[in-house]
Order: C-alpha cells, then structure tokens, then sequence
C-alpha cells in the first residue's frame, strides 16, 4: 500500500469519528427541553469585553480576571471614619484624601449641631461622605474648632478629636489662605468660594440700587463666571414668598477688594449697620406696597426693548398691582415658593400712605393693555379672592431681603413696568 493510500484511509476514519461526535451532540441537544425565551428563573451575569483601538468593549460573560477585591468590608465598617486618598500632583505631596465616609454615629450627632441648616447636608444618613475639597469644613470650621474644645463626653470628644486632625491636616493650608485674604480684605477667583457660605446674605447692587438675598449655592460656570443662586422675597399677587435670582462673579486675575466684587457676604460690608438698616426700611416700604395700589410716578424706568433693557423717563400716574400683572401677562406670572413662618397678620389689601418714603420702579415687560386703563385693572381684579384675607408680617429678616422692584403699569404710556423702589420721592 503506498503511501498515497494510507493518507487517504487516515482521513477517511477521522471524517467518520467527527460525524459521530456531531450525531452524539445533535443527540444531546435534542433531549434538552425547549424553553421559552426568558422563562428561566435566573440571572445571567456579563462584564465588558477587552476594549478595541478606539476604546469601545462588548458585553462578554467572562469573569474579568484584573479585579480587586472589594475594600470596604464588615472589618471596615467597625472604624469610625474611611479615609480615601489619592494621588496628589500639586508637588507638596505624595497623597491628598479625595472623600471621608463618616461611620460613627456619635460623630454624626456631633456634626449635626456643627453642619446644622447648611443646605445638601443630612447627617443622619447611614452613609455620610464628604468629598474634597470640604466646602462645608472650611465654612463652618470655627464652629468646629469650638465643637471639639467645649465637648465634654469624652467618647464623643475621641471620635471628633480624630476627625478634626484628620481635617486639619488637609485643610491647613486652605483655612491659613482663607483667613490671609480675610485679614486683608482681598480674595482670589479661585478662592471665593471659601467667602459665599450657603444660606448667608449677599450684598449686590441692581441698576444702583442696594439689595440684599439669601444664598442657596456658588458655584464656578464654564466660561469664567463664579454663579451664586440666590433668594429673594417678592409678591406674587396674593402671598409673600421667595424667588430665585441668580448673579455673577467674573473671573478675575490676581487678587480683588471683597468689597469691589460684583457681590459680596453683607458681613464684609464696612458700614453693615447702616446698610442693613436701609434694607429694612425699604422692605416696610416694599411690604406696605403690596395689593392694589394707584400713585403718581415720576423718575427712571426700565423696560423692555428690541435689544435688551431700555431705561425710560417717566412721569405719570401708575397702577402697582401683581395680581392684574399676572393676569394680563400669562407668560411672565410670578410664581414663588412658601416663606415659612413669618409675624402677625396684615391686610392684603394695602392703603396708600401718606408718608415722605419714596419708591422709583423698573419696568420689565412692554405689552399693550387697554385705552381703558384703570377699568381694566378693576376688571381683572374683580372677584379675587384675596381682597378679604389677612397675610403674615414680614420678619426683619425677610424685610432686609426684600425685592427692590414692584411691578406695575403706566397709564400714561399703557405699557408694563417693574418700578424699582427708592427712599425719597418719587412715588406719591
């Protein structure tokens, strides 16, 4: 048999032992039951794939063989605090922490009283984190510093000695910063976060006029802007309540004056005292303004051109009424959230005083009404529920954040306008 021969006979066997293993795995297959799709009762796990040259994976059912095993664990959870670090390219050292998970209630109850109505933070979760760079800490870090001195459980004062250490060494350097600038009424636009605490009263400046609001959050923009979303009290027609108004920082080089800023903390203001009893008694002005109110205007307005804000002389009798502004402009309603708590009750309805105390308003819509003018303003008036019941005194407080602006209506003109209010003469 030659060579040729045996070739063949080889290849001839191995193509009858690869059918028969093919009929013995068709054989299997066909015992197994048929099963609807996804009527097992299971779960079928997948991970990513190895990623291509452009870094795009499928989903494969491999187990991934890099894995590490997961760090935090029971034998984890019994320290009072997780410290996360990272690697740290500032040059002054080889690891910063990126985020603390706070496990010890006790530590939690302490920093409840510290961390206390400071928005976003809630320090009864199970799981409290906080990421760097601290933002809460450094607002609030003499509060802390004074936690740890005056605590007298000695249990308490071991978990928050610790956890101030642990703070004080990441946040030396920014809490020296801060204090520098302070000491020299200047800051930085990389700094000036560390200045706008959350909830605290900003001092600003609209069209020249002092104004006051609450700070809810600041936060840097792209484009070079440090935004501060602020609260205001205005009226809506009916209720006092809040409204938001958002301002910007520019970004800056160097340092700047905290009092040249486009806003600032009022504490930093140098005559506080004077200021904030300004804010006050243009909020008495603004709260006995509110409800329907006929007066004779003369003075600047602003309102509303083809290209923006246009400022515009005025001298004429005005309506000052939120409520018919609502009405006659549907897609410019105020509409406010609640205030909360608040003083003794007042009329809705306002009486025109005859006091020297002055308003001066901006005007922000332009829109056609009626040649009827005050008619008109009786009519979308009529039958409103509001002209009977009683309102709650503005607190000083929310006094010093009132709005600087009413809206109102021009008869002369027959046009919208939000006047803004001023201390002398201008509205009778």
């Amino acid at each position: 048999m030659t060579r040729l021969d045996l070739l063949t006979e080889a290849a001839a066997e191995m193509d009858s032992k690869n059918a028969e293993v093919s009929d013995a795995s068709d054989s299997e297959k066909s015992q197994k039951p048929a099963v609807k799709p996804g009527m097992i009762s299971d779960v079928k796990n997948l991970y990513p794939g190895k990623p291509d040259n452009c870094g795009r994976s499928t989903w494969v059912d491999k187990y991934p063989d890099d894995l590490e095993e997961a760090a935090e664990t029971a034998e984890t959870g019994r320290y009072a605090l997780l410290i996360r670090n990272k690697k740290c390219y500032d040059g002054r050292k080889k690891l910063q922490i990126d985020s603390i998970v706070v496990q010890s209630p006790l530590l939690k109850k302490a920093l409840g009283s510290i961390l206390k109505d400071y928005p976003g933070i809630t320090t009864t979760l199970e799981r409290l984190t906080f990421g760097a760079p601290f933002k809460p800490f450094v607002h609030r870090w003499s509060k802390l510093v004074d936690a740890v001195k005056n605590e007298e459980d000695p249990e308490i004062k071991a978990h928050l000695d610790l956890f101030y250490k642990t703070l004080e060494v990441e946040l030396h350097d920014s809490i020296k910063a801060r204090d520098d600038f302070i000491l020299n009424g200047v800051i930085t636009y990389d700094t000036c976060w560390m200045i706008f605490e959350p909830g605290s009263i900003v001092f600003t400046t609209e069209n020249g006029h002092k104004s006051a609001v609450r700070l809810v959050e600041g936060k840097y923009q792209c484009g070079g802007a440090y935004e501060l979303d602020c609260r205001i009290v205005d009226w809506d027609g009916e209720n006092f309540g809040w409204d938001s108004t958002r301002l910007q920082i520019r970004e800056f080089h160097g340092t700047a004056k905290i009092t040249k800023l486009s806003a600032f903390p009022l504490e930093y203001h140098p005559a506080i005292d004077r200021v904030r009893e300004d804010l006050i008694q243009r909020g008495k002005i603004f709260e006995s303004l509110h409800g329907y109110h006929y007066k004779h205007y003369q003075g600047i307005a602003i309102g509303r051109g083809p290209w923006g804000c246009v400022k515009y002389n005025v001298d004429s009798r005005i309506i000052i009424d939120t409520y018919a502004w609502n009405r006659f402009n549907p897609n410019r309603q105020v509409s406010l959230s609640s205030l909360g708590k608040a003083k003794k009750p007042t009329p809705t309805r306002g009486e025109d005083s005859d006091d020297d105390e002055d308003e001066e308003y901006n005007y922000d819509y332009d829109e056609d009404v009626s040649d009827d003018g005050h008619d008109a303003f009786e009519d979308a008036r009529c039958g409103g529920p509001r002209d009977e019941k009683t309102l709650a005194s503005l607190t000083e407080d929310q006094l010093l954040l009132c709005k600087t602006s009413l809206k109102g209506y021009s008869l002369k003109d027959k046009k919208w306008r939000m006047n803004f209010l001023l201390k002398k003469g201008a509205a009778n």
